[in-house]
C-alpha cells in the first residue's frame, strides 16, 4: 500500500480530530487507501493551529469526547510521543486546487493542493492502528508492507 509522512500533529488530526484535507504543494494521481505515518519532525505551526482552533472554542472531538482549551497540552504530549511510526489509515478520493471558496467551507484547507480524504464508499474514515508499528517514512508517496486491514 502507498504511504505518506506527515509531520506530528497533522497525522493525529487526520484520525483523532476530523481533519478531512491534507495540504500539499505537489498532487498525486493516487486514489484510495493510503497509510498514514507520523515523521520524526514536529511541526509547531501544526500545534498554533490546533491550539488557536481550541482557544477559539471551535467543535474538536477526540475519541467521542469533545476537546477544549484546558485540554491541549495533554493530547500535543501524547500526539508528540507517537512519532516515527505509522498510525492509521485514511482514504485519497480526490486532489483538488485550494481555492477561497474550499478555505471558507474547510477549516483544514490551506493548500496550495487539497487531497481531500473520506471513506471512499468502501472505508469507514480514517483508522487508528490500536498498536503504532514503529518505522522510517520517506519523502513523496512510497509503499509499505502495512495492509489494509491492519488492526
Amino acid at each position: 500500500m502507498k504511504a505518506l509522512s506527515i509531520m506530528q500533529p497533522w497525522p493525529d488530526a487526520i484520525l483523532f480530530l476530523g481533519k478531512d484535507i491534507e495540504n500539499r504543494s505537489w498532487s498525486t494521481y493516487h486514489r484510495g487507501p493510503l497509510v498514514i505515518h507520523a515523521s520524526r519532525g514536529w511541526d509547531p505551526k501544526g500545534e498554533q493551529f490546533i491550539r488557536g482552533l481550541l482557544f477559539k472554542g471551535e467543535t474538536l472531538v477526540d475519541r467521542d469526547r469533545r476537546l477544549d482549551v484546558r485540554d491541549a497540552d495533554d493530547w500535543m504530549k501524547r500526539s508528540r510521543a507517537r512519532r516515527g511510526a505509522f498510525l492509521g489509515l485514511c482514504w485519497i478520493v480526490d486532489v483538488v486546487e485550494c481555492d477561497e471558496r474550499l478555505q471558507q467551507l474547510n477549516r483544514w484547507a490551506f493548500g496550495p493542493r487539497c487531497w481531500l480524504l473520506g471513506d471512499g464508499h468502501q472505508f469507514p474514515g480514517p483508522r487508528a492502528f490500536k498498536t503504532p508499528v514503529p518505522g522510517l517514512g520517506r519523502l513523496q508517496l512510497f509503499d509499505t508492507e502495512i495492509k489494509e486491514d491492519h488492526e
